[in-house]
């Protein structure tokens, strides 16, 4: 393949990755105020379930996750068209995570996971910026009145040196496009089978090199054409096998660039399960391998709640509850009212809804704020 036609594809594939960005970065000469909080103090940020030594101290942001946590922005009033691109500078300790925000609008006032954007973190007690960009998702839309930040679903650490809402400009988003194609994901209940792999602007990876490897086949085969007008001799079969040869060499140009990010993954992985999981018992590799404090949780209902007995359970997903089947039994579970106990663990706020209508239920036990166990009290004849 020519020197002359690499530098051409080279340039296509820069242009490309930008592309997404220029339609959105129009805003110039408009007289836009960004909020930013650079935390001499709270500034309005509140802390949420989960958070504990929350403050502003030395220009950051400190606190600390017990496990599901979230702290909440002030109100805002955010131009969806215009605030596209949250900056965040950020330290933690946690070995890895998946941090995430929410958002509500003046249609929709209900933080829940339709209105989330989840982004990588590094646990490495250094300070990252990390590049969002709002846009990729199809619910940032009307007016943004509220961001919520939950910082990992795992205990740990946390400092955040700045948070910035800007406009979607052109660097800012082929920054955010970089880092989602480098993060990867953390265990959820859906990895056990399938790994969604790699994305853009929220995009799959295949979809961009898709059409990139169709563009580029329409822009060589034209290049093509155009030099052999003059040509009474030149074929359009042969115009075509050119064009065709040199966009499957950039095909396996790009397949292999997947195949090394993928080897990049497995290395991860691989070091992240010596670290966490080396020399370690057990009990401990369970301890590690559930989020946050569920594990601590389980036992604790297990030694509280008598054998046999039926419990309704209130947790935030199907992935606890299988947990919870799976190390208490033979304890038996229901997702029905009316049992003679229910385990709560930082429920949704529909079930909290449920938890403050029951009737004939009081404290039985409790292991931390969020996570504790009601008893149904017997009636007298």
């Amino acid at each position: 393949m020519p020197r002359k036609k690499i530098f051409y594809v080279l340039i296509w594939v820069f242009l490309f990755t930008l592309f997404p960005s220029l339609a959105s970065s129009n805003f110039e000469g408009q007289m836009v105020l960004h909020p930013s909080w650079y935390f001499t103090n709270e500034e309005g940020w509140k802390a949420g379930t989960g958070i504990v030594n929350f403050e502003a101290k030395e220009g950051s942001l400190k606190f600390s996750s017990s496990g599901f946590s979230y702290i909440i922005s002030p109100v805002l009033n955010l131009d969806t068209k215009i605030d596209g691109l949250v900056k965040i500078r950020m330290k933690s300790d946690i070995p890895y995570g998946d941090a995430a925000i929410f958002w509500v609008t003046e249609y929709d006032n209900m933080f829940d996971i339709r209105k989330n954007i989840h982004f990588s973190i590094r646990g490495d007690n250094k300070f990252h910026t990390y590049y969002i960009s709002m846009l990729k998702s199809p619910m940032w839309k009307d007016r943004v009145l509220q961001l919520v930040i939950s910082p990992s679903q795992n205990a740990g650490n946390f400092e955040i040196d700045f948070i910035k809402i800007e406009r979607p400009y052109l660097f800012g988003r082929f920054i955010s496009g970089w880092q989602e194609f480098f993060s990867f994901e953390t265990i959820k209940m859906r990895t056990v089978n399938i790994i969604k792999g790699q994305t853009i602007g929220g995009k799959h990876i295949n979809y961009w090199i898709y059409l990139l490897c169709f563009i580029s086949f329409i822009l060589f085969a034209a290049k093509e054409i155009l030099q052999n007008l003059k040509n009474k001799d030149a074929k359009i079969v042969g115009v075509l096998k050119s064009s065709l040869h040199t966009t499957i060499i950039l095909a396996l140009f790009f397949w292999v660039i997947l195949e090394g990010r993928m080897a990049l993954d497995y290395l991860r992985i691989f070091s992240q399960d010596i670290n966490e999981y080396g020399g370690k018992t057990v009990e401990e590799k369970i301890k590690r391998s559930i989020p946050g404090d569920f594990y601590e949780f389980t036992k604790f209902c297990k030694e509280k709640i008598q054998n046999n007995s039926l419990v309704t359970v209130m947790f935030p997903s199907d992935y606890y509850i299988c947990i919870w089947r799976y190390h208490n039994y033979p304890l038996r579970y229901t997702i029905k009212e009316g049992s003679p106990y229910v385990a709560v663990y930082y429920p949704s706020q529909s079930q909290v809804e449920k938890i403050n209508k029951l009737e004939g239920y009081a404290l039985f036990e409790k292991f931390k704020d969020n996570e504790f166990i009601l008893k149904k009290i017997k009636e007298n004849n």
